[in-house]
């Protein structure tokens, strides 16, 4: 806490002595938003389906307040939202205070993404990503399918970051402390959105970077409540009934070489629940090659692979082989195709419970993406 107050303080300082030097800048407003159109079949049971969807909105405005403070608050809705018919989600995703002391110190005060990996910073970007779904724990739309949370920290309210340049290499650099997965919900009988417990979650990258080349390592650490032992599809109930010490672990690559873009992300999640034969392990990894035909056409393989261990009762897995190509029609507009199949793998160790195979299916999908 003190290291917390003494932040706060010098924030204080830097912000006074920067109001009395200069005046305010106009407000921007501007922002990204994604269509798509996508097709499903299932692989046996011949299910079809079909759907237009407001994929994912992103509003924002920015204010540099003074000289070197801005300000920043970032809105997003996902998947058609509206209030009246219960559809989707909108939420409140950034709004935070900057100050910058160059590219060497940048600190940010306030809800805000945390830096984790690389694709964290950028997801949010829809025009500037090829896919029309992107890996899948950074797919916001596919939130109430798959529990994005565990695998990626999603917010944040301190950090620090920058670079420091050795010749031709630039060390990056960011640490970040936030609240707790264990937030109230409208369910419970506190006020929501308060983190419930005293622990933070705490996190870094460190990584450097060239012309061409970027290689990074991430970690958090945080103390998660209600952990499932099991897949809620087994019992009712099976959560461990204390805090579990958890740790996320990252590392991502990318380089170009020629006309072709790789980019590669790891990410394991470990739970220290301290109950023998217990594993509760997630692991997350995605591979993108692609290559730039024009600097408008760009199309692309990518491979994603997710994890679940829930041992010594079950274990989920699924991979998601893909093939894309986005078009820049123009600075502000980028059409995109996507092409995926689903494989699922489950295994169950246990008589006590059944669980029917899932079927593949393939996922075909149409996009247009707007930078306005």
């Amino acid at each position: 806490m003190i290291k917390i107050f003494s932040v706060l303080t010098l924030m204080i300082f830097l912000f006074q002595f920067s109001f009395a030097q200069t005046e305010e800048s106009p407000l921007r407003i501007f922002g990204y938003f994604q269509n798509s159109f996508v097709y499903e079949k299932t692989s046996r049971s011949q299910i079809r389906r079909s759907s237009f969807n407001m994929q994912q909105l992103n509003l924002i405005a920015q204010k540099d307040i003074a000289e070197s403070w801005s300000a920043f608050i970032n809105f997003q809705a996902v998947n058609n939202f509206t209030s009246v018919k219960q559809w989707g989600a909108f939420s409140v995703e950034e709004a935070w205070l900057r100050f910058r002391k160059g590219n060497h110190f940048n600190l940010k005060l306030g809800l805000q993404i945390p830096i984790f990996n690389s694709f964290n910073e950028i997801k949010n970007r829809t025009p500037l990503v090829p896919y029309v779904t992107k890996p899948l724990v950074y797919e916001d739309s596919y939130s109430e399918i798959i529990a994005i949370s565990d695998f990626v920290p999603q917010k944040t309210f301190i950090q620090a970051y920058g670079f420091h340049r050795v010749g031709s290499i630039k060390i990056d650099y960011a640490t970040y402390l936030g609240n707790s997965p264990n937030v109230e919900t409208w369910e419970g009988n506190a006020i929501s959105g308060l983190d419930t417990t005293d622990t933070f979650l705490f996190g870094t990258r460190l990584g450097f970077r060239t012309k061409n080349f970027k290689l990074g390592v991430s970690f958090t650490s945080d103390q998660a409540a209600g952990v499932k032992f099991s897949p809620k599809i087994f019992l009712e109930d099976s959560s461990i009934n204390k805090l579990v010490h958890r740790m996320r672990l990252g590392a991502d690559i990318s380089f170009e070489f020629g006309n072709f873009d790789f980019k590669s992300e790891f990410i394991r999640v470990l739970y220290d629940e301290n109950i023998p034969q217990l594993d509760l392990t997630k692991t997350f990894y995605y591979a993108t090659l692609g290559y730039f035909i024009t600097d408008e056409w760009y199309p692309y393989f990518s491979y994603w692979h997710i994890r679940e261990k829930f041992l010594p009762n079950a274990d989920f897995s699924f991979s998601v082989p893909t093939v894309g190509v986005s078009y820049m029609l123009n600075d502000r507009i980028t059409l995109k195709a996507q092409s995926a199949l689903i494989k699922f793998k489950t295994k169950v160790f246990t008589d006590q419970y059944h669980v029917g195979p899932t079927a593949d299916f393939g996922n075909h999908a149409l996009a247009v993406s707007v930078f306005f």
